[in-house]
């Protein structure tokens, strides 16, 4: 990754980071609770004047479920792909987001 992204030039790597999820909660990305966050690879950079953040993320929660023995739990994805935010210099009212519907269309 670090010699693609020198190729690139305005692009930082990194692996594992230390970052806050308020802006994808916030922004009702994320309208899940979630307990577990695995961050794999976040891109940030510019280009032409936008800055961006490109985070390959997957959160879970926890479920319990009752069953005839007792309780079993299993970690249940929320939310598992891309996370891209752009800096604009513009301000937006609204929210466009895109999900699977049941049947797997969008």
């Amino acid at each position: 990754m670090p010699v693609l992204c020198k190729a690139l030039e305005n692009i930082k790597w990194s692996q594992n980071p230390i970052m806050s999820h308020d802006i994808y909660v916030n922004s009702r990305i994320l309208n899940s609770r979630f307990d577990r966050v695995q961050v794999d690879d976040v891109f940030t950079g510019e280009y032409k004047n936008v800055k961006y953040n490109i985070v390959e993320a997957h959160y879970t929660k926890k479920v319990v479920h009752r069953t005839k023995n007792g309780t079993s739990t299993r970690q249940e994805t929320v939310f598992n792909g891309l996370l891209i935010t752009l800096d604009m210099n513009k301000k937006f009212n609204c929210h466009t987001l895109i999900k699977p519907n049941i049947v797997g269309r969008f």
